[in-house]
C-alpha cells in the first residue's frame, strides 16, 4: 500500500499513480504526507508544478481509494477536529494588496480552540476554511505569530534580548487559554473566485 491523506481519510493511492491524470509524480512525492491542500487547490508543489481544484468527479475517485476514515477517538480530546461557523471581524494588511493578517470569531469558543499552542503535535495542523456560499475549501496552517499581539510580543522580547535586558518569563498574549477568535494569514492570489479574494474583498 501506499497511503496518503485527504481530511479524514487515508487512501490507498498503489494503483492510482499511474492514472493520476496530472502525472504520477504529483502523487509519488506526497506518499505518507497529507496532500489536503493540494487536492483543494490552495498551493502548488513549486516550479513546475500549477494549483488545481479537484472538481466532484475526482472526489468519486477519491472514494474508491479510501481504505480508512479518522476519527475523533483517534486523537486526544482537545485535538480532535470540529466544525464550527466564524465571521470574519477584522482585517490587516501585512503586506498591501496582496498578504493578510484576518481574523474569525467564533459565537462562543469552539473545543480546541486556544489563543495559542505550545505543544509540538501542532505542528503542521491546520484550519479548513470554507465560505458559506462557496464549496471552495482552503487550508490554513495553525501559526502562533499570526496574531498582531503575539507578533508584537516576539518583537519586543528579541529587542530587549539584543539591548541585553532581561527577558519577561512569559508573554502575555502567550496564553493557552480557551478563545473564540481564529486568526489566520493568507496571500490573495487574485484568483476570481478564489477564497483569499472573497475574504480580502
Amino acid at each position: 500500500m501506499k497511503l496518503v491523506l485527504l481530511d479524514d481519510l487515508v487512501l490507498d493511492v498503489d494503483n492510482f499513480i499511474g492514472q493520476h491524470p496530472g502525472g504520477e509524480e504529483v502523487i509519488s512525492r506526497n506518499i505518507g504526507r497529507d496532500i489536503s491542500k493540494y487536492y483543494y487547490g490552495g498551493y502548488s508543489m513549486g516550479k513546475g508544478f500549477y494549483a488545481y481544484a479537484h472538481s466532484s468527479s475526482a472526489y468519486m475517485t477519491v472514494k474508491t481509494l479510501a481504505k480508512f476514515r479518522l476519527v475523533p477517538s483517534s486523537f486526544g480530546e482537545d485535538e480532535a477536529a470540529q466544525l464550527f461557523e466564524a465571521r470574519l471581524t477584522s482585517r490587516i494588511d501585512a503586506v498591501p494588496g496582496s498578504v493578510h493578517t484576518v481574523t474569525f470569531q467564533a459565537p462562543t469558543a469552539p473545543k480546541g480552540v486556544r489563543k495559542h499552542y505550545s505543544v509540538p503535535n501542532m505542528i503542521g495542523c491546520h484550519y479548513l476554511v470554507q465560505s458559506d456560499v462557496s464549496d471552495k475549501k482552503r487550508h490554513y496552517t495553525v501559526c502562533n505569530v499570526m496574531r498582531n499581539e503575539v507578533y508584537a510580543d516576539y518583537s519586543r522580547l528579541i529587542k530587549s534580548v539584543l539591548m541585553g535586558e532581561e527577558p519577561r518569563a512569559k508573554l502575555a498574549s502567550l496564553s493557552e487559554e480557551p478563545s473564540n477568535e481564529v486568526c489566520v494569514t493568507l496571500k490573495n492570489y487574485k484568483a476570481k473566485e478564489g477564497v483569499a479574494t472573497r475574504i480580502s474583498t
